[in-house]
This record gives structure tokens, sequence and C-alpha cells, in this order.
């Protein structure tokens, strides 16, 4: 099945919903809907280069049929959703790659998540 520009609007709109959401305002957001990256199945991807805050999310022309979600308003939001939680764990995945970490980088890493996730699911505190 292929994406229309309609579904790469919903991409973008669920996309930037969820940076904001997050607080991710600081990268500098560029958004694609082609093929590049389909090689391994993905029906959307991110490029992300944190330590310059910038990040490339892509929605798939082409929606995989073998992906488990049939392509709707509702799953290209559940992929912008995705997309945006590896910007938003990067943090602490880039932690867990690094041959060599302080047990406090990890820490740190964890706490900003969970202030992020305190801010969002608690935010009259």
């Amino acid at each position: 099945m292929k994406t229309t520009p309609g579904h790469f609007n919903i991409f973008k709109a669920e996309c930037m919903k969820w940076i904001g959401i997050f607080g991710l305002k600081d990268y500098e957001i560029h958004f694609e809907h082609s093929d590049k990256a389909t090689g391994n199945g993905n029906v959307a991807y991110c490029i992300r280069d944190c330590n310059g805050r910038v990040a490339r999310l892509s929605l798939c022309q082409t929606w995989n049929d073998n992906y488990i979600v049939r392509l709707s308003d509702e799953s290209i939001k559940l992929a912008a959703f995705e997309e945006v939680c590896h910007i938003f764990l990067y943090s602490l995945s880039s932690c867990a790659n690094a041959r060599f970490v302080m047990e406090h980088e990890i820490n740190e890493a964890e706490h900003g998540l969970i202030r992020v996730l305190q801010s969002v699911l608690y935010p009259k505190y």
C-alpha cells in the first residue's frame, strides 16, 4: 500500500504533538516522505544526531504489507509516536551502547526520562 500526502500530514502533526509533549523542542526536526530506508521492513524511521540536536523523521511511501498493523490514520499516528520515542530515549540507549560509561551517566539519563514522564503523566504536580 502507498501512503498519501494526507497520511504524511497526519504523521508530521502527530510527531510535532509528541515532540511538544516530551519537550524535545530544542531539536531541529526535518520530515521526509520517502522509501529511502525501507530495506528492513520499516513503515517509518528516525535518523538522529542527538549531540547536534538534529533528527529526520520519515514516513515510508510504501507501507510494508507484512507490518502487523494495517494502514490507517491511527496506525500512522502510532508510527509517529514510535519514531519520536527514538529521539526521547536516545540518552538512555546511547549509554547502553557506549563502550565505557559511568554509572552516574546512566543514572542521569534515566532520571531525565523519568522527569519528562512525570511532567506528562502528572502535569498538575
